[in-house]
């Protein structure tokens, strides 16, 4: 019992996020949550907790893979290319100041309107719940105009680091991280290891709650 609270517990939160949930789900939960004292529980669900232990080490098994195995860009695992660039100020901020934070490198641009969708709708919400526990977003933008750069920055109120060479796709940076469209994004832990890439805002936030789930 011991063993299938422990795998509940760790793969709780990448569970949740499937859509349709299984209702099997549902009922385990329910009835772990009751801690049953004997034997006789075990004998009733013996075959609904076997199927639920297939499906939770599915997703463990599948999610290392899908880590491991990503289909393009940076390899997880790796550390970061170091960034060194300017912000509209003129200060340069690398990525390697930033090391000891989990921070989302973040490729876009002021024209790129899914970008400004997932800046306001996704990242903005993510950003002020873990901000105060350290995490940070370093937005490279692949503008080439330094007016409309500024201005997607203040039209939409984003708060984190913003740095560019105003080269586009065909920066350096943006070639040596694989850059193919906007948005694209990954996620480094504290070492500056790319532990996700492309997360959606779900994705991000269970990964934000297992890099912060001791604080």
């Amino acid at each position: 019992m011991d063993k299938i609270e422990q795998l509940y517990k760790k793969h709780r939160a990448a569970f949740d996020v499937l859509e349709p949930k299984p209702a099997l789900w549902d009922h385990l939960a329910q009835d772990l949550a009751q801690k049953p004292p004997n034997t006789t529980w075990w004998a009733r669900n013996s075959f609904r907790l076997a199927a639920v232990l297939v499906v939770l080490l599915g997703i463990g098994f599948g999610t290392k893979l899908v880590l491991q195995k990503p289909p393009i860009g940076l390899d997880y695992y790796q550390i970061s290319p170091d960034i060194e660039l300017q912000t509209p100020e003129g200060h340069e901020i690398a990525l390697s100041d930033l090391e000891g934070k989990v921070v989302l490198v973040e490729f876009w641009a002021s024209w790129c309107n899914v970008c400004s969708q997932k800046n306001c709708e996704e990242l903005l919400p993510v950003y002020d719940t873990y901000k105060e526990k350290g995490f940070e977003i370093y937005a490279v933008s692949v503008d080439e105009d330094q007016r409309q750069w500024v201005s997607g920055i203040e039209t939409h109120k984003l708060p984190w680091i913003h740095v560019s060479d105003l080269r586009g796709l065909s920066s350096p940076i943006s070639q040596q991280f694989q850059v193919e469209k906007t948005p694209t994004t990954y996620l480094l832990d504290e070492k500056r290891r790319i532990i996700g890439k492309n997360l959606s805002r779900e994705e991000l936030e269970v990964r934000l709650g297992e890099c912060y789930s001791g604080n």
